[in-house]
């Protein structure tokens, strides 16, 4: 699947718990969160990941990198998820791509 590649930060400004599921009063439940910012690091495959990893624990590199970090991260807090990027063909529901084509893009929604 081809995508865009590039770095992008995102600042949230609100957050919901189970966004599908109103209360009775129509409420969706505020959810609260400590994260101040969520970095998007979209890499064109597997091979470019793992030359991004191979830099950031390079001894002399990757010492760049944790230093700048210490000036505004605490680093046992920062979480990195691997993610499968799946066109599922959401929003008008008629564009949704039949299952045997979303098999090819990811083994879970093969199921």
């Amino acid at each position: 699947m081809e995508t865009d590649k590039g770095y992008h930060r995102n600042y949230p400004i609100e957050g919901w718990l189970a966004p599908s599921s109103k209360r009775e009063d129509g409420v969706v439940e505020p959810f609260e969160y400590d994260y101040d910012c969520i970095t998007e690091m979209r890499i064109k495959d597997e091979e470019a990941a793992e030359e991004m990893l191979r830099i950031f624990n390079d001894p002399v590199i990757g010492k760049i990198f944790v230093d700048d970090e210490h000036r505004f991260l605490d680093r046992k807090l920062v979480v990195m998820l691997k993610c499968d990027e799946v066109n599922t063909g959401t929003g008008t529901g008629h564009m949704a791509p039949p299952k045997e084509q979303l098999a090819t893009q990811s083994p879970v929604l093969a199921r």
